[in-house]
């Protein structure tokens, strides 16, 4: 099946990133109903769902990155080979960040947590959503460096690497819930 005209590899990065951001929008706003004491009726959902949407779509993400675009641009902008070794560094903290979120969701059981649990995952969640921020700030540059230094040949053999990933499957995380219902 051909490639839209109008999307390449980095718009899929890019759409990813942003779909991440939204994810840790809901992630945010709901543990902070919780910490406060303030649990609405999806709260939990939200948790889940966004925690599940990090452990299906950021792995592969990350592949995307490491396996498929960084390596050729620690080729084709070597000046950049620092600020390509401090991502893939990061990508490990957020993997971490990512399990530590649901140590504690799943902690929590069937039960609404208490303010002070609540807290722990909102501290977890702000804090990685802070160095998310600054992270994908960075890839935002060098993704705009990649656009003039990359050739469409390139472009294109990264993201049909991140086609096969996905089994041809489509980008951006997929679909389904993933997280736990609760009530």
């Amino acid at each position: 099946m051909p490639r839209a005209a109008t999307e390449d590899a980095l718009d899929q990065l890019d759409r990813t990133h942003r779909r991440h951001d939204q994810a840790l929008a809901a992630l945010l706003e709901a543990a902070g109903h919780l910490a406060a004491g303030r649990a609405g009726p999806g709260d939990l959902d939200d948790i889940g769902e966004a925690i599940a949407y990090f452990e299906r779509a950021v792995p592969r993400h990350f592949a995307d990155e490491e396996d498929s675009l960084f390596p050729r641009l620690d080729a084709a902008l070597p000046a950049r080979r620092g600020d390509l070794d401090r991502l893939r560094a990061e990508h490990t903290e957020h993997l971490a960040d990512h399990a530590r979120l649901r140590e504690l969701f799943d902690g929590w059981g069937a039960d609404v947590p208490g303010p002070d649990d609540a807290a722990a995952l909102l501290a977890v969640a702000q804090r990685h959503a802070e160095t998310h921020r600054r992270h994908v700030e960075l890839e935002d540059e060098l993704f705009a460096e990649a656009r003039a230094a990359l050739s469409p040949e390139a472009l294109t053999a990264i993201a049909d690497e991140m086609d096969a990933r996905r089994g041809r499957g489509g980008g951006g995380g997929g679909g389904g819930g993933g997280g736990r219902r609760r009530g």
